[in-house]
């Protein structure tokens, strides 16, 4: 085993890939369980630690810690996004509005995040050549 391309590119777990999405469009994801992810998700669920350990908090408060983090550390940019015809440029606010708003865009991205291969040097090789 070449442990060089065996496991996914730690830069690109923490900098972000650029992945061919929907239309054309493009999304710049990084790696859930990034150390930048694990530190937000840490911090923003200190305050609610507690109702966590007691299971006790609430989805929705859950849900928006989640869509705040992603928005800051995991979804770091997209190019293609069109509003009634209009460029919509990437935003950190954007980013919240949409993974708050469409659960399918919120799983699509986790997914992405989430997946190994996503991250490996040859899937970036070939985004690169197809951009």
């Amino acid at each position: 085993m070449d442990i060089d391309n065996a496991f996914a590119n730690p830069t690109a777990e923490n900098e972000g890939v650029w992945i061919d999405y929907r239309d054309g469009s493009k999304v710049k994801i990084a790696r859930i369980g990034s150390l930048a992810f694990t530190k937000a998700y840490d911090a923003a669920l200190k305050p609610h630690r507690r109702r966590q350990r007691a299971g006790t908090m609430d989805t929705v408060t859950e849900t928006r810690i989640l869509c705040e983090v992603v928005s800051r550390t995991i979804l770091l940019g997209w190019e293609g996004f069109t509003q009634l015809g209009k460029e919509w440029k990437y935003s950190q606010k954007r980013a919240f509005d949409l993974l708050w708003g469409s659960l399918d865009f919120r799983n699509e991205v986790v997914e992405l995040a989430t997946a190994e291969e996503t991250f490996h040097q040859d899937v970036q090789e070939d985004s690169e050549k197809n951009s």
